[in-house]
């Protein structure tokens, strides 16, 4: 069972209907179809695309994070659907192949999928409908910020309701993201706890991918973590407003900036704190129970019980294979994975420092 949210849904069927990339559709229908010709469109009716245009001119530095704060718009739903098309699917696909031989173990983790399917999709209005609400909030408090840099005439100014509007389905989209990360926090989570003392039953040594068979875990973690960390681009616009608002209203700003790389940093870590742990404990389980065979068959060698070549040639193999489990990563970790993580709890800052750095020295 498979599916896509709504943002999914668009772009599945423009793909299927016309043969358009997913990215160039989220391109063109929720960033030139969505934003720009709204915007250009509401502006050139309303008479005022003179004024906004020579407004922007003489506020670069607003202009400039409200336009970078917009692109998510042009490309996140794209993310959105790579996730529901791509990630999410394929990570399924390999864990229930991985188990298709244990009719146990497969039982479960297409109970889990079906489960968390139907969570993801469903779920996400938990998050998308209290941003959005909030998103209205906030259009209510920055109104003189809006009236002194872009010109808007109160509250009901036609470009600034489409303005609002366009920012209640951006954080509406993220709402689906942070439902996202949310599913499979929660997936490993649940995974943890099924196999809570018996992870020798999960974690296979001799797995090819180096890590028990549990790589497709960190691997969508990781994957979550990197679109989530996309939503970055929306912070100079917070710490400008915030900044415009005043010294407490900064400070929320900054301690916002920080909650948002915090939870960058913890929806990676978790995860993989997690797995380290089903790995670890897997590990162990596996050498103290060769430990046990090794003994025995150490105990009837030097007690002169019957030990034959076979006995003898086990102990070796016994020793070859606890050289492999002890050889096994107990992290889902890897260079390219290290640096794509690290990539994207730096954003953020970057991104929020650039924003500082355009306030303070470009304005002079």
């Amino acid at each position: 069972m498979y599916g896509f949210t709504f943002a999914g849904r668009v772009l599945e069927w423009l793909r299927y209907r016309t043969g358009l990339h997913p990215l160039l559709a989220s391109f063109l229908v929720f960033g030139v179809l969505g934003s720009a010709c709204v915007f250009a469109g509401v502006l050139v009716i309303l008479g005022r695309l003179h004024e906004v245009l020579e407004i922007v001119r003489r506020n670069y530095v607003e202009a400039y994070v409200g336009v970078l704060a917009y692109t998510w718009i042009w490309y996140g739903p794209y993310l959105i659907y790579k996730f529901e098309g791509d990630y999410f699917p394929s990570f399924w696909e390999r864990v229930l192949g991985h188990w298709k031989g244990d009719a146990e173990a497969l039982g479960f983790f297409e109970s889990l999928k079906e489960k968390y399917y139907k969570s993801y999709l469903r779920g996400y209005y938990m998050f998308s409908v209290p941003l959005s609400l909030l998103a209205v909030v906030d259009a209510v408090f920055m109104r003189d910020y809006a009236a002194e840099f872009f010109g808007i005439r109160g509250l009901l100014d036609p470009w600034y309701v489409v303005a609002v509007a366009e920012m209640i389905v951006i954080v509406f989209l993220s709402g689906i993201g942070f439902n996202g990360v949310y599913t499979v926090v929660r997936v490993v989570k649940e995974l943890r706890e099924h196999f809570r003392g018996r992870e020798n039953a999960l974690v296979d040594p001799l797995h090819e991918d180096g890590f028990g068979g549990l790589m497709a875990f960190g691997e969508i973690s990781i994957k979550a973590t990197l679109l989530f960390a996309s939503g970055s681009v929306l912070l100079p616009f917070l710490l400008n407003v915030s900044h415009w608002l005043g010294s407490v209203a900064l400070a929320l700003g900054v301690v916002s900036t920080g909650v948002y790389v915090f939870f960058v940093l913890l929806i990676f870590l978790y995860p993989t704190l997690l797995l380290h742990d089903i790995a670890r404990r897997g590990k162990e389980l596996h050498l103290a129970g060769l430990m046990r065979e090794y003994r025995r068959i150490l105990s009837a060698y030097f007690s002169g019980s019957g030990v034959t070549e076979d006995h003898l040639r086990m102990l070796k193999v016994i020793n070859d294979y606890v050289d492999k489990i002890k050889s096994m990563k107990e992290y889902p970790l890897d260079a390219m994975i290290i640096g794509q993580w690290v990539t994207s709890l730096i954003f953020p800052i970057v991104v929020s420092v650039m924003q500082v750095y355009i306030e303070l020295y470009l304005r002079g």
